[in-house]
């Protein structure tokens, strides 16, 4: 009897044990599988790594001009600074300027354009669309018509540096005041007789006038940005162009 009983608890235990390997059997493959494979880890950071990390700035190196004028915008790596007729100023981070299209930076106040990029054959200047000649910014007169004779410009305060120039209006008639602490000068606008959508200042001989976009003033290839900021306060001399109905000039010395 003793014989027996140690029979069946040997094959007790030896079914317990077949048991309990079978549950880690079981156990043992989900564990396993609930970790990732160390290939599978060299793979992920694989892809991580060979990803293509997007630039912080589109901004390419070289020098930028307006066009023009002797200033100019020079860029280094992550840092540019300003070139003007007062010489050299300070390097800056390059996060306060704004990459308007591949050639073209904006600081805030001025349109700059990669200097590689200007027309060698003709003046241009520097525009949010790239550089713009004096004939692309201009419509040639159909032979057949005769140019608007409407002055088609935006009013307000345009600025290059501290060179400021005012365009004004009463009815059909603009006057345009340029000034800065050297002097001033005030004349009537009139159309030109040759291309519509340029004009001419009295008493300004062989310097023109356009608007190749709202932001900017073209005058003889020198591109002159809005300013929103400045006061636009009329003083006596540009009031007095703009009450007159014949053509209208007058300088001076010193800031009005």
């Amino acid at each position: 009897m003793r014989h027996l009983s140690f029979v069946c608890f040997l094959s007790c235990f030896e079914i317990a044990g077949c048991n309990a390997a079978q549950i880690d059997a079981k156990v043992t493959p989900t564990q396993a599988t609930a970790q990732p494979s160390k290939s599978l880890n060299i793979q992920i950071n694989a892809q991580v790594e060979e990803s293509p990390k997007p630039e912080a700035n589109q901004i390419a190196e070289g020098r930028y001009w307006l066009g023009g004028t002797g200033q100019a915008l020079e860029v280094q790596g992550e840092y540019f600074r300003y070139e003007t007729e007062g010489g050299t100023q300070p390097w800056r981070s390059l996060s306060e300027l704004q990459a308007v299209k591949t050639e073209v930076v904006f600081d805030g106040k001025l349109y700059w354009c990669l200097s590689t990029m200007q027309p060698k054959s003709e003046a241009a200047t520097c525009s949010k669309e790239g550089w713009v000649t004096q004939e692309s910014s201009s419509i040639p007169v159909e032979s057949s018509g005769e140019p608007s004779r409407k002055i088609n410009l935006n009013l307000g305060i345009y600025n290059v540096g501290s060179t400021y120039i005012q365009i004004a209006a009463k009815g059909d008639r603009q006057c345009l005041h340029i000034f800065s602490m050297r002097g001033w000068r005030v004349g009537s606008i009139t159309p030109d007789d040759q291309r519509e959508g340029v004009y001419r200042v009295q008493g300004w001989d062989n310097i023109r006038l356009s608007q190749p976009d709202p932001e900017t003033l073209l005058i003889d290839a020198v591109a002159y940005q809005a300013n929103h900021q400045f006061s636009q306060e009329i003083d006596e001399n540009l009031q007095q162009c703009l009450d007159s109905d014949a053509p209208f000039e007058r300088t001076g010395q010193g800031r009005t």
